[in-house]
This record gives C-alpha cells, structure tokens and sequence, in this order.
C-alpha cells in the first residue's frame, strides 16, 4: 500500500519512469546515458516550482479503486499481495505456564505453522489527502492465522499439573485448524506524511520526504478473531488471548512498518561511489543520517535526477556528440507557499479535495562544453505554481465520455529557457548529422542546389556529406496549447545563429565546404502511441539564412542559402523528429 502510493505519484510526475530503483527514477535508464547522481543534484542549482504536480479528488479516487490491484504487484508474497512473518517460540507463566509455537514456525506446513498472514492486496482501504500535508489511509486489512499451537500446564499441585496442546487461529469465521478459514478484517489507520525536510544539514534539504507519521490497528478486533480449539473454561480462553495477542500484534505492526520503511526510505546502491547520498551512510542497506539503525533515513525521491551521457542518448543520431547533463525533476521547495498557509511548496497542499506538490527543476551541464560560445543565465527564482494546479478538471474536459482527469503537470516556460540554456551548454546541440543518417545528404543531391559541388568529388562520382551543428546563442522556449502542430504547439523552440558546417568526404578526410547559419523555430507537439509520449516535429522553420567559407563553391552564397534552407526544413527536421524515442 505504501509503495503502492510512491509508484503511483511517481508515474504522476511524468517523468521516465523505466527502471526505477528505490532511491528515484535516476537511476534506471543506463541504456539510453543516464546513470545516477551518487552524491544527488547540486543545492545550489535547484529551481522552485520548475514543474509542479498535483492528483485531483477523481484521481485519488481512482487510488482507491485499484490499491489492492496495485498492491498484489508491489508489496511482494510473489505477485499475490500476501505478506507473511513467522510467530516466533516463546514461553512463560501467566496465569498458566505456556510455551508458544513448540519447535518454531514452518510457512511449509499444511496449513501454515506459526506464520501469519497479511493479505495487503485484498485491503478494502480508503485515501484522502488531509491537511496539513498528510495522505490518510483507512479501512480494513485481511489478516488470517491458520496454526499456532500452543503447549499449556495449569492447576499445578504436589501431584502434578493439568497439561495439554491447545489448537489456536485468527480468522474471521471460527474456524480451527484443518478446516477452511477466511480473513479476519482488523480495522487499519494509517497517515502518511508528505513535506519538506526542512533540516538544512540534509543533503536533501528542501526535498519532500515521506514518513508514517501514524500505523495503527484494531487491537480489540484482533482479539475478537482470536479462537481457541478445544474445550477449556474461559478463564483459560481469556489467559490464552491476553498471552497470544501481544505475539500477533507487535510483529503485525512491525511488518507493516518495515513494509513502509523498505518504500519510503533510499536504499544503497553498492554500484555507486558513493553509495548513499551525500551526508548520509550506508545502515543495512539503508541510507540513514547517522550510523544506527534508529537514525532518520534519507526519504526515497518523488520524482528523478540523474546524469545524462549525451553521446550515448543521442547515439542514433548523432554518433560524434560528447558531453553531459545533470539534471532533477524532483518534488519539493523550502520557500514558503504564496497561499498564506504558512507551508512550504514542499509540503503537500490537500486543496478541493486532491493533493498539490512543487516540483524542483535542474539542468546544469557536466562538463561546459566548448562547441558553443558559453551562456550565462541566473536561475529563475520567485515561481508560483498556477492556479491550475489547485483545480480538478480543465476547460472543455469532456466528462461526459471519461472520468478524470486524474493528474495534472504544469512546466514553467522560466524553468523551460533555464534548461534549454543548461542544455546548449552541455554541447547537446551540437550535433552531427551524415550520410549514414540521411540518406540525400551527399554530393550529389546538394549538386541539384549548387552544381558546382559537383566537381569537388574525384571523377565527379557523388561523395559522402557531413553537417554539423555550431549554435551561437542559446535556444529559447515558448509553451502554447498545442492546437496546431505548426501554429500552436505545445512546445515552440526557437535557436538563433545556428551554423551549419557543410562537410564532404575526399582524400579519407573531410574538407569543408562552407558554412550556413540560419534562425531555427522548431514547433514540437505531443501525440500519445502504444509505446508511450512521443515528440512530433513535422518542420523545423528556417529564416534569415546567410553562407560564409564557400570559396570552394561558385555559385552565388544568397542562393545557395535559401536552397540549403528549404532543404534543412523538411530532412532535418524528419531526422531529429524520428530520432527521438517515446517516453513510456
């Protein structure tokens, strides 16, 4: 159930998702370049509210319907949901002498031995976000114990004592031991807390944790499931239940709380160095601020960061990019909130009856690279999250025809240019595209533009073409509405004084042929396909071109830039667009 929730707002935040670890998404897509942060993403370099996430009252909803569906695949017992712990063997004398569970549980026994079970995937359970920053969680849990045997001795004289071998189960229809037993439903509270941590020794100050501020269970309903098989008094049956339910509830409770701290908590990863975020240690497995086991862990990320290895993710198409890319998408923010509520942008905002979080945004390159002349932009600061954020539906939703929406995300366009700025000095847009890629770029084809590229080729035989991409400045983002793929996209680009470097093969070298610079608008949309969130870029605009080096060339430069302009807009434009992969 608790994990169950983490996944869920996981998916939410909308980012990739592939892979994911305990410790956040980062570290899950090493195929495509991205690798983890071992010691997590700069402080310094984090931007409020860059994103911000919100689940509306229909999506918490929808929580509710499928937490058993979600928890049979999330909390372990091999798909089904099921949780078990052993009632270990314990003896002593209270009112009568006993001796709990003779020779320890046995989960292979027909039925089980000693061993309880926790049918988390068939919880009727409710949720609802609460204030201040709090997710609740109540309903019933299906908790059943088929076989606990127990060896007694009582009414004790200089005779001897009264022994025997009581049959003992916990299930919701009497049943003993070897007859079929049902669930007992023992009430469940459960309120998990979603804020920011707000100690600023933390390597993730700022960041929004999750902990279970409350666990409880029904002690009384888990006594009344309690049965004794076996004619005895009630004095016994009563002696019986008090010894029995302090084995039953202790582990439950422990189960379920180590159930949510194995969720909630970062686990180390031995493959990094450092395994654990910066400031904390590696506890059992656990990244913890300390060196106990009873010291506070490092919370699980709602959301990714992570390092991007540019020449592998853009491999496909553009095999001779180098560089790197920090970047977080991570929910969070200490500032406080503009509402008047006196929280933080961290702290999750339980308004008209969803729930609302902030989001940090990151891109910083790693290394500069020095393909581009370096750009120098502040971090945005002072970003609201929009009042959209706060609502449950959206204009025009069609109700009538489907439920939701559920989710909703909201991307600054500051934070859009701020990334954009990271991105272009990481070298991501330096790219390189050949023969290999696109077919039409050679010799022969660009003779059609200028023919006396023609004669730059031995026996004029058609030679391989490279073009690689120099920008000069910055690319800058606009968001629209995403009507019109071409007048309204979701996303417009635009990246001034590009320079294309035309390059064609002779002599097994590359030799220049001259250099083009254009001002690119690249309208992208976003279509939804059976293998997730795809990018479309139909045409990428190209205005204002200008060629310079062509001494190679006869033709006239002004005519030969309007021809390479027309060219760029459809074949590149095609190129990146089916170069980059649908975000699952």
């Amino acid at each position: 159930m608790p994990r169950a929730l983490k996944h869920f707002l996981t998916i939410v935040l909308f980012l990739i998702a592939a892979g994911c670890s305990s410790g956040g998404c980062g570290s899950g897509c090493s195929s495509c370049g991205v690798t983890p942060l071992p010691g997590g993403f700069d402080p310094q370099a984090r931007i409020e509210n860059g994103a911000s996430v919100r689940v509306t009252d229909s999506g918490l909803q929808f929580l509710h319907d499928n937490l058993g569906t979600l928890a049979k695949g999330l909390l372990g017992g091999n798909g089904t949901g099921v949780l078990t712990f052993g009632v270990p063997t314990t003896s002593g004398s209270k009112v009568i002498d006993y001796e709990v569970c003779p020779g320890g549980p046995n989960a292979n026994a027909n039925p089980p031995k000693c061993t309880a079970e926790v049918d988390a995937g068939s919880a009727n359970l409710s949720i609802s976000a609460t204030g201040p920053h709090s997710v609740h969680i109540a309903g019933t849990l299906p908790v059943r114990l088929q076989n606990l045997p127990v060896h007694i001795k009582y009414l004790c004289t200089f005779l001897g004592c009264i022994e025997s071998d009581v049959g003992i189960t916990l299930n919701g229809n009497g049943a003993c031991p070897g007859d079929d037993q049902s669930y007992a439903q023992v009430p469940l509270d459960v309120v998990l807390s979603i804020e920011a941590d707000t100690n600023m020794q933390h390597s993730r100050y700022g960041y929004s944790k999750i902990k279970a501020e409350k666990l409880d269970i029904d002690k009384n309903a888990l006594q009344d499931a309690i049965h004794i098989c076996g004619g005895f008094d009630a004095w016994i049956i009563d002696a019986l239940k008090g010894i029995i339910l302090p084995q039953l509830v202790d582990p439950l409770i422990g189960t379920l709380k180590d159930q949510v701290d194995q969720q909630l908590c970062q686990k180390s990863d031995a493959t990094q160095n450092p395994p654990c975020p910066t400031g904390t240690n590696d506890v059992d497995g656990i990244c913890r601020y300390g060196l106990k086991a009873s010291d506070e862990c490092a919370s699980t990320l709602l959301g990714t960061d992570g390092h991007v290895n540019l020449g592998q993710l853009l491999a496909s198409i553009s095999p001779g990019t180098k560089g790197g890319l920090d970047f977080a998408l991570v929910t969070g923010g200490a500032s406080t909130r503009d509402d008047g509520s006196g929280f933080a942008w961290g702290d999750l905002n339980p308004v008209n009856g969803g729930a609302t979080l902030g989001m940090y945004g990151g891109a910083e390159p790693q290394p500069i690279s020095g393909c581009v002349p370096f750009s120098d932009l502040k971090l945005p600061t002072g970003i609201p999250i929009p009042d959209e954020l706060t609502l449950n539906t959206v204009q025009d939703w069609p109700s009538d025809k489907l439920a939701g929406p559920h989710v909703g995300f909201a991307l600054s366009e500051r934070f859009a240019n701020y990334a954009l700025n990271g991105i272009y000095n990481s070298g991501l847009l330096c790219i390189g595209i050949g023969t290999d890629q696109v077919a039409m770029l050679n010799t022969g084809t660009l003779g059609l533009l200028a023919p006396s590229m023609k004669d730059l080729g031995l026996q004029r035989e058609p030679q391989q073409v490279a073009v690689v991409i120099r920008p000069q400045k910055p690319p800058s983002a606009t968001i629209g509405n995403g009507t019109d793929a071409e007048k309204d996209p979701v996303l417009r680009i635009k990246l001034p004084d590009a320079s294309f470097d035309f390059y064609f093969w002779s002599l097994d070298r590359y030799i220049r042929i001259l250099t083009a610079t254009f001002d690119l608008d690249i309208p992208v949309n976003l279509t939804v396909t059976p293998d997730g969130l795809a990018p479309v870029i139909k045409a990428v605009g190209v205005n204002n071109p200008k060629v310079t080096n062509n001494d190679l060339l006869k033709e006239n430069p002004d005519t030969v830039a309007k021809a390479l302009a027309m060219l760029l807009a459809s074949q590149v434009g095609q190129a990146i667009g089916s170069g980059i992969k649908p975000v699952d």
